[in-house]
């Protein structure tokens, strides 16, 4: 199987927002062809490189290196689901990986996934990387996370609370965080066991519980924001607007 990585061109806006329109759980999201103008643009800044993933004259997906710059960088990678299944995420992986190490020296890579994101689980386990941390999912506010936890414990599945064990916390405490993987800049051998049951596919349980209660929240603070807007001035209006989107901006 021949797999390679081509950097992005503006010629595959298209094939991008197919692809987002297959994944994404929100769809309402990408319905503002203006945000989706500003998110294309961003993806092109010094800070990115994101790369089609080709199989001869097919785009089976994307994959970028994020946090360019950083002291860590992170990595994506999303296939079409019709080219999942068949290695092509796994030897993608191996091209990006060659390609953090030798054109852009990374000397440490993570990865973050859901905890209920068997697939991608699997693969970070099968090219070598190893639990590192959890950390806090953005869309989920700090002081909501308890509550977010409580109102979704029915998503805590037996394989996710292998994953707990794994990460050595609470289960509950995955509802509302992301699991970070090191992954090594060349492939290696497996090293932690992982005995998970059932379906492994990726239903998105919590990520759309997550993406809906951010989307819900976003929605509840505007409104507020609106009414607060009618009784005090424009300057009053504005400063309520900047702090929304500095804690949305701290959180990402």
């Amino acid at each position: 199987m021949n797999i390679e990585l081509r950097k992005l061109l503006d010629s595959d806006k298209e094939t991008y927002f197919e692809l987002e329109n297959e994944t994404w759980v929100n769809k309402r999201m990408l319905q503002d062809e203006e945000a989706n103008d500003r998110s294309w643009k961003a993806m092109f800044a010094d800070t990115e490189a994101h790369y089609a993933v080709l199989m001869g004259d097919q785009i089976c997906g994307f994959a970028s290196i994020l946090k360019l710059g950083e002291e860590v960088q992170e990595f994506g990678l999303e296939l079409f689901e019709r080219f999942r299944h068949q290695g092509i995420g796994y030897a993608a992986l191996v091209r990006l990986l060659e390609i953090c190490k030798n054109e852009y020296h990374v000397k440490k890579l993570h990865s973050k996934v859901y905890p209920d994101n068997f697939p991608s689980i699997l693969l970070m386990r099968k090219i070598g990387g190893t639990p590192y941390e959890i950390t806090e999912n953005p869309c989920i506010e700090e002081s909501l996370r308890t509550e977010f936890q409580k109102d979704n414990a029915e998503l805590i599945s037996d394989n996710v609370k292998r994953m707990a064990e794994l990460f050595g916390v609470e289960p509950e405490l995955l509802l509302s965080n992301l699991l970070v993987f090191q992954i090594p800049l060349q492939p290696a051998e497996i090293r932690f066991s992982l005995s998970l049951t059932g379906d492994l596919s990726y239903e998105k349980k919590i990520e759309t519980k997550a993406i809906n209660h951010m989307y819900q929240e976003t929605t509840r603070i505007l409104k507020s924001i609106l009414e607060k807007a009618k009784k005090g001035t424009e300057e009053d209006f504005r400063k309520e607007m900047m702090d929304m989107i500095e804690n949305l901006e701290s959180r990402m």
